[in-house]
């Protein structure tokens, strides 16, 4: 029987198996029950589309191997969430969705590929050092090496979700 932290969205969805290091702590199931009921759910709610987690809480292995930087909030066990919807078929309702909840928020970033379409959104709890931010990250082709890599770049966000 799954476990469920609101009406759409399972424990599993937040807490992976082989991908957190462990069993969640109560405390991190507190953090990802506010996360859910709170910002994710009513969001989804909103939209009346599932909303798909790609990414919840991750074990250092785990965000070296996606690529997370070094002190990611996956890490803080429950503080955040990347959020996408149906496989990659962004609804821009969501955005929207999201950014009413801001006083509950930390982060929320959208990430914007280089052909300037949303991949996925990042949206995390507010903590001391994330309150509210709202920020467009993007990709750029990086020379480097054999094969190159993709250099993030960050900007505020000034109402459109485009490339900076």
């Amino acid at each position: 029987m799954q476990s469920y932290l609101s009406r759409n969205f399972k424990v599993a969805e937040i807490f992976p198996a082989g991908k957190t290091g462990g069993i969640p702590s109560k405390e991190n199931l507190h953090k990802a029950g506010y996360l859910v009921e709170e910002i994710l759910q009513p969001s989804r709610d909103a939209i009346d589309k599932p909303v798909n987690v790609n990414s919840g809480m991750r074990s250092r292995k785990e965000n070296r191997r996606v690529g997370g930087v070094w002190n990611s909030e996956h890490l803080f066990k429950g503080d955040s969430a990347a959020v996408d919807v149906d496989a990659g078929q962004y609804n821009p309702g969501l955005f929207e969705a999201l950014k009413q909840h801001v006083r509950k928020i930390g982060q929320l970033i959208a990430y914007i590929d280089v052909h300037g379409e949303v991949r996925f959104i990042h949206v995390s709890i507010a903590t001391p050092k994330h309150n509210g931010e709202i920020k467009i990250a993007t990709y750029e082709k990086e020379k480097r090496g054999r094969f190159g890599r993709l250099k993030r770049h960050y900007a505020t966000y000034h109402g459109k979700l485009v490339r900076p």
